[in-house]
């Protein structure tokens, strides 16, 4: 059932009877009730709300998601620097942490570093459902009901950090990717790994997210206002005929393609498949529609460009930093380089 405010007692108490001091990474530090307080009684708070789900057997509490919604139009959409960690020392971070208790502020360093993954990956003007906690036992069926109340709230993203094995293999079969990862090994403490012999054999905390964008097939007119979505039963050659019913209905003479944006991505896996050393750069000029440039993003693909406008496109979508974008013109005008030049693109 939905959670609430009047769950947090009731939260807290599960977190730490069934959850939290079980957890690879804390039994690894030997984290204590005492150690987990804060910690846990943040965790509580933050998830009574309508976008968790608590599962219950009867009267008794077993399992639970507790997500949170994130909307980068009205919170601090400030995107954090890469660290990195192979070469970075977290003992000021950790010092640094919230909590009194070192323990938990060595747990929260992990979480917030790769929560600052999430942050550069997704950018600003998306919604975001936040997977927080996920309970063992039903961790399959509360993850598919976070999809459902993020596609109900009409979420861009679904995103999660997981720290242990059995969490990773339930969100990827979820259909949430690793877009990040930090190596328990070089998660460092005055030269000391943090989280060391985990007894799930977990090697790396990682960010994981899926972009509900892309997940269904869509018919992309070319009048961008005019988009159509269907579930992928219907026949091609059908739902051509729908739409152009529907122009027909409201006087639009323009034409329409029918985009599969599937095939978008499995163009993309193949080329890493082929090429897996060969960072792919996607020609705007060959198809600027935003949903396809949407995808290709999504999947890691970096851009070729040729104007301001294509490189004012990508650049305003947060579809890429200026790093993974070329202006790859033969012929540029003066104005083409000053704006290269000003937001950092190679040329």
């Amino acid at each position: 059932e939905q959670a609430s405010e009047k769950d947090e007692e009731k939260i807290l108490e599960f977190l730490f009877a069934q959850f939290g001091l079980s957890e690879p990474i804390s039994k690894s530090i030997k984290l204590t009730k005492g150690d987990a307080i804060e910690l846990f009684c943040d965790n509580a708070k933050q998830g009574s709300n309508k976008y968790s789900t608590l599962a219950y057997d009867g009267d008794r509490l077993v399992g639970l998601c507790l997500c949170s919604l994130k909307d980068s139009d009205t919170e601090d959409t400030l995107v954090p620097a890469e660290v990195d960690f192979e070469n970075h020392d977290c003992a000021e971070d950790i010092k640094k942490g919230p909590y009194k208790e070192h323990k938990a502020n060595e747990i929260v360093t992990l979480v917030h570093a790769l929560e600052d993954s999430l942050k550069r990956l997704i950018g600003k003007h998306k919604k975001v459902l936040k997977i927080d906690i996920l309970s063992k036992g039903l961790g399959k069926a509360l993850t598919r009901r976070a999809v459902e109340i993020a596609l109900t709230e009409r979420c861009d993203w679904v995103v999660t950090t997981a720290t242990s094995s059995a969490s990773q293999r339930i969100f990827a079969k979820a259909g949430l990717r690793v877009i990040y990862e930090i190596p328990y090994e070089h998660f460092r403490e005055n030269g000391n790994p943090v989280f060391q012999n985990l007894y799930d054999g977990c090697s790396a905390g990682r960010a994981m997210a899926v972009n509900l964008f892309v997940c269904n097939i869509m018919q992309i007119s070319l009048n961008t206002d005019d988009i159509y979505q269907h579930d992928g039963t219907a026949n091609a050659i059908e739902f051509a005929r729908k739409v152009a019913a529907d122009y027909d209905a409201r006087d639009i003479f323009e034409p329409f393609a029918i985009i599969d944006l599937d095939v978008v991505k499995k163009q993309l896996d193949l080329w890493k498949f082929a090429l897996p050393s060969v960072k792919p750069y996607y020609a705007v000029k060959c198809n600027p529609d935003l949903n396809i440039l949407k995808t290709l993003s999504a999947n890691g693909a970096c851009f070729d460009c040729a104007s301001i406008t294509e490189m004012h496109q990508i650049l305003s979508n947060n579809l890429a930093a200026s790093n993974e974008i070329i202006l790859a013109h033969a012929i540029k005008s003066r104005q083409c380089i000053q704006y290269a030049i000003k937001n950092g693109i190679t040329m």
